[in-house]
């Protein structure tokens, strides 16, 4: 039987009291930590603040917007590590709203089942995958 003496400390703490602990998130606070590739010299961290998200979610969603676009679907098949991936696909998606379907890895065949399959709408890609893409017979 537990009494007042026997209670012990838990060394588990929820999420909610560690956010009363940090206080107040401010959009100068650091979101994220991403680091470079290193192609200019060493790799290096890149710090990216709550502001350099809400300012790259409403700059991707803003032709939505404006078009009046609704209910997109978007294919992710860029790295979440990288902040393309990250912060201007599945950030800015969400924040819309909209669905992200998420690829472990790219593969051109997946690649277009899932946009079959999903009924994609946004689908941002880099240049060696749309290079990729031109190439292959089966997209024609």
């Amino acid at each position: 039987m537990f009494g007042p003496t026997n209670v012990v400390a838990s060394r588990i703490t929820s999420l909610h009291a560690v956010m009363e602990m940090a206080g107040p998130v401010t959009q100068g606070d650091t979101a994220a930590l991403l680091y470079s590739s290193g192609t200019t010299g060493l790799s290096k961290g890149v710090v990216l603040t709550h502001r350099n998200f809400i300012a790259a979610s409403v700059m991707i969603g803003m032709d939505g917007d404006i078009a009046g676009e609704q209910n997109d679907v978007y294919l992710c098949v860029l790295p979440m590590f990288h902040v393309f991936g990250l912060a201007v696909v599945t950030y800015a998606a969400l924040q819309r709203g909209s669905a992200v379907v998420v690829m472990g890895r790219f593969e051109l065949k997946a690649l277009l089942r899932a946009v079959e399959k999903h009924r994609v709408t946004k689908l941002w890609l880099v240049p060696p995958i749309l290079l990729a893409l031109a190439k292959q017979s089966v997209v024609m």
